[in-house]
């Protein structure tokens, strides 16, 4: 009985190149969508954290008039205990959340615990 030795190279090259090439793709996808979406000026900020240290450390009306001045006066997008979100600023703001009867915009709220 013979033992056939095939080296590594042979075997896995092949599958880790497509393997690179499939991850290469969904990298490429996601940049391309990601990039037609239009949104608000704003900062993330960290991956998890996001603009939440910033948010408890000042006065929230301290932390919104920061952000009005440095992006826009009309809306900004932030990212505040793990979730994103945009914010609406002044009256045409607060105007079109009225209106707006849950056609455009859903809210969400937190489960009781």
């Amino acid at each position: 009985m013979e033992v056939l030795f095939v080296p590594f190279s042979t075997t896995y090259i092949p599958m880790l190149l497509l393997l690179l090439n499939a991850l290469a793709l969904i990298v490429y996808a996601f940049k391309f969508i990601s990039s037609k979406t239009k949104l608000p000026q704003g900062s993330l900020g960290w991956s998890i954290i996001g603009e939440t240290i910033a948010f408890m450390n000042e006065m929230q009306q301290t932390f919104v008039g920061e952000r009005m001045k440095k992006h826009s006066t009309k809306l900004f997008k932030t990212s505040i205990f793990g979730e994103r979100m945009v914010v609406l600023c002044g009256t045409a703001g607060h105007k079109f959340n009225a209106t707006n009867q849950e056609k455009l915009l859903c809210g969400s709220a937190a489960l009781p615990t």
